[in-house]
């Protein structure tokens, strides 16, 4: 479950956040964008929030003293050469419902629907699905070709579309060396099974 970016590159990520490409500001008294700036965006009545992400050079992967750590998390140096948009938040069931007209989410745990928790129940089909339809909603160009399975990404697309996994960490990690995004104790900043009593819950909470 994750959120939307407008922007390039793979789709290794099924990270339900998206992101979306930064233009270059057109006229110099334009205000230069910093990390961190944050835009809201309203699709079909729902508004979600964009936070900026400038290019970059950071070591993502964990030293292998960490607790969790997989084998293929070894630490190495990546260089994002473009600044992009992505969404503070996961995508949730409303935004989702009202860019693609339902809501398959399952509300683990919870006896009523939750608008402002994240969708579930999606693959990454429906993910790229989602990101074609809200840039369309927006008139921007789609970022993916979708031809029955086979997903291709559009280069200079200026659409949503999934953020890469370098992205995502770059983003998650702003700037800190965290076990998690934001803070060493995931308690502070995340729901999981041995804090949520089973159950979905809205998202930034």
């Amino acid at each position: 479950d994750d959120a939307p970016e407008r922007a390039k590159s793979a789709d290794k990520s099924d990270d339900a956040r998206t992101s979306k490409a930064s233009a270059e500001p057109e006229k110099k008294e334009a205000k230069k964008l910093e990390a961190g700036d944050t835009q809201e965006v309203t699709a079909s009545g729902v508004t979600f929030e964009l936070a900026y992400a400038p290019a970059g050079t950071f070591v993502m992967g964990s030293p292998s003293s960490e607790t969790g750590r997989d084998s293929d998390e070894t630490q190495h140096t990546v260089t994002l050469t473009q600044g992009f948009h992505i969404s503070t938040t996961e995508v949730t069931q409303a935004l989702y419902e009202a860019v693609m007209g339902d809501n398959p989410s399952s509300n683990y745990g919870r006896d009523t629907d939750c608008a402002t928790c994240p969708v579930e129940t999606v693959n990454w089909f429906d993910a790229v699905k989602f990101c074609n339809k809200l840039s369309e909603l927006e008139d921007l160009k789609p970022a993916y070709s979708i031809s029955g399975t086979t997903v291709k990404r559009i280069a200079g697309a200026s659409g949503y579309r999934l953020p890469t996994e370098a992205e995502w960490e770059y983003a998650a990690r702003a700037g800190e060396s965290h076990t998690h995004a934001g803070s060493d104790n995931v308690d502070e900043v995340a729901w999981y099974d041995g804090n949520s009593d089973n159950q979905t819950h809205p998202v930034g909470t």
